[in-house]
């Protein structure tokens, strides 16, 4: 998934604009996030599409390729960049004139000659290509979306994780950091101050108490980061008979549909998302 924003933004920003133009992002992808997403969709286009040959066309066919996505919004919103990257804008659905004539929505009083005279052949803007992105119900998405919100033993150990850590890196700041520091961590969880300042450090916000944030990023955050991360694969890897159930049984659904059904995996991201190819061979 690509960079969000951070989970609580802390009163510490100085540029009052920023505040005002990201008030209501919390957890949502940014831009740079965007691109970074982008840019994975290029490199796997140049693997499996220009070198591999995996998937059979330079162009986006529909019926070759099944996305799939947690119903969570940046989750959504990273393999849309993902796949316009993968298959890029190009004039493959552009429009005869005819066609053009004939796009206009027939809605009284509205004026397109503007928008039309802009697209000219091209169906969207620059030619960009939209891509039917599917969901499971957050609740019944046991293949993305495993998480405390619907496996009850996830939500009690991956829980009882959480606090230890916690605990662990307040404990570390109360002994070690200065009085700007513990004032920064007050009221708030080490996940929410450290993903506010791993975001402020990436983008290149300017904070007030820029000494203490910089303190927290490389003696706390790093370490926080890591644990996270490890209690997280570790959890994974003991619910992975889940996981791999879920999405067998996906597979053996699909192709007990299609007798010329064939599917290969490619990896989205590490949060287990997938991106699902179908090459179904000529009748």
């Amino acid at each position: 998934m690509g960079q969000l924003y951070p989970t609580k933004f802390l009163p510490y920003m100085t540029n009052s604009e920023l505040v005002n133009q990201i008030a209501g992002r919390e957890n949502k992808i940014t831009p740079l996030g965007q691109r970074q997403q982008f840019l994975v969709g290029s490199e796997l286009r140049r693997r499996y599409i220009s070198e591999d040959k995996l998937l059979g066309a330079d162009k986006y066919v529909v019926g070759e390729l099944y996305l799939l996505a947690p119903q969570f919004g940046p989750g959504i919103q990273s393999v849309q960049a993902q796949s316009m990257g993968l298959y890029p804008a190009n004039n493959q659905n552009d429009l005869t004139e005819w066609q053009q004539g004939n796009a206009v929505p027939p809605i009284e009083g509205a004026d397109f000659s503007q928008w039309q005279a802009e697209l000219g052949e091209k169906a969207l803007p620059f030619g960009l290509n939209t891509f039917p992105i599917n969901q499971y119900g957050r609740a019944a998405d046991y293949i993305l979306s495993l998480d405390e919100h619907n496996c009850p033993y996830f939500n009690e150990n991956w829980q009882q994780q959480v606090a230890t850590i916690n605990t662990t890196w307040v404990d570390f700041v109360n002994a070690n950091g200065d009085a700007a520091t513990k004032q920064i961590i007050q009221g708030s969880t080490i996940q929410e101050v450290c993903d506010f300042t791993q975001w402020a450090w990436v983008s290149y916000v300017d904070l007030n108490s820029q000494d203490s944030f910089d303190w927290l990023r490389t003696n706390v955050c790093e370490g926080f980061f890591q644990q996270m991360n490890e209690a997280q694969a570790s959890l994974s890897a003991q619910m992975d008979n889940v996981v791999s159930n879920g999405f067998m049984g996906y597979v053996d659904t699909a192709l007990s549909s299609n007798d010329h059904l064939y599917h290969s995996m490619v990896p989205i991201d590490s949060y287990h998302m997938y991106t699902l190819t179908q090459a179904i061979s000529a009748d």
